[in-house]
């Protein structure tokens, strides 16, 4: 906003691009560096990579700004899927004789899958809750701390819980399918013979 106020930018407009002149060139790498550290979201040039450029009659790479919010969510929404998968594995073994018995009582294939999708959807729902919980503050205050609007920050925070809500019931489902398959093996037979 400094940048901007300082480069003749009404606060109203948005803008693309600014160039900012030193009086000593002998700062400029310093100053891409510090500019390059504190937005990371933009792309710095400095006088020497734009006159290269034009000297040796090539464009200027300008990067693909990226937000590395979005890489860890990705991450951390597929080791949370698989370990979400494996531990609902492990839960559907250890209850193979409860499955059986209650094949043995009549309860039907979809019974016993819509009681492991219901508990694998508890458990990712409980998960996303969670994490919701922990994580929004730090959403808030960096939108907050950056002068966003009320609408904006309810919008990012409102977006950011449906998203994670969202994507566990989508992996509850997907990732719930091994589970569930394993557990639709289960037969009363086999209970009884203590496989």
């Amino acid at each position: 906003d400094a940048l901007a106020t300082t480069a003749g930018y009404p606060p109203e407009s948005t803008y693309w691009g600014i160039s900012v002149t030193l009086k000593d060139m002998a700062t400029s790498e310093n100053v891409a560096a510090l500019f390059q550290r504190e937005f990371p979201d933009f792309t710095v040039l400095t006088a020497p990579e734009l006159s290269e450029a034009v000297f040796y009659g090539t464009s200027v790479s300008t990067g693909v700004p990226m937000d590395m919010r979005r890489v860890t969510e990705i991450i951390a929404f597929v080791t949370a899927a698989l370990l979400s998968a494996t531990n609902l594995t492990v839960l559907m073994l250890s209850r193979k004789s409860e499955i059986g018995i209650l094949r043995a009582l009549g309860a039907t294939k979809g019974n016993i899958a819509s009681m492991v999708l219901t508990e694998s959807i508890g458990i990712s729902l409980m998960g996303a809750l969670i994490g919701g919980i922990l994580t929004q503050p730090a959403v808030l205050w960096q939108l907050l701390s950056n002068k966003m609007g009320s609408d904006v920050v309810l919008l990012e925070v409102g977006g950011g819980i449906g998203k994670a809500v969202l994507f566990a019931v989508a992996a509850a489902i997907v990732f719930g399918s091994l589970p569930i398959a394993k557990a639709l093996r289960v037969t009363p037979a086999q209970v009884m013979r203590g496989e």
